[in-house]
């Protein structure tokens, strides 16, 4: 749900562009930049090893590319987030559909690359 509430801004930013509504790209890509936040810190980098530390490093660049887009009002590295993020939800669906099967069938509560909130 994180990656399509981001998409989801991107787009609503890359509208703003075309308008050239200055509040609107900026309220965005915030709010984009919050949720890349959000996964970032939602990583488990002791458990997920690897896999979660390339995605630390991947977060980390679209968060700043994130900025950079906010303070040039470029529109580029909007889209460019917005791809990463589209080439990477299918595969993270499925990656916590595998995990989640296989806690349940084993009974595990914890394992995931993703600490568990709330």
């Amino acid at each position: 749900m994180l990656y399509q509430g981001a998409l989801r801004f991107l787009a609503r930013a890359r509208g703003h562009f075309e308008t050239r509504n200055l509040e609107g790209i900026n309220n965005n890509i915030i709010r984009a930049q919050e949720i890349v936040a959000e996964l970032l810190s939602s990583l488990d980098r002791d458990t997920g090893g690897e896999i979660a530390d390339s995605l630390a490093a991947l977060y980390n660049y679209m968060y700043r590319r994130l900025v950079e887009a906010n303070l040039t009002k470029d529109p580029e590295p909007v889209e460019e987030v917005a791809q990463l993020l589209r080439t990477l939800l299918p595969a993270w669906e499925q990656a916590v559909r595998q995990d989640q099967a296989k806690r349940a069938s084993t009974g595990e509560t914890s394992g995931s690359i993703v600490r568990t909130q709330g």
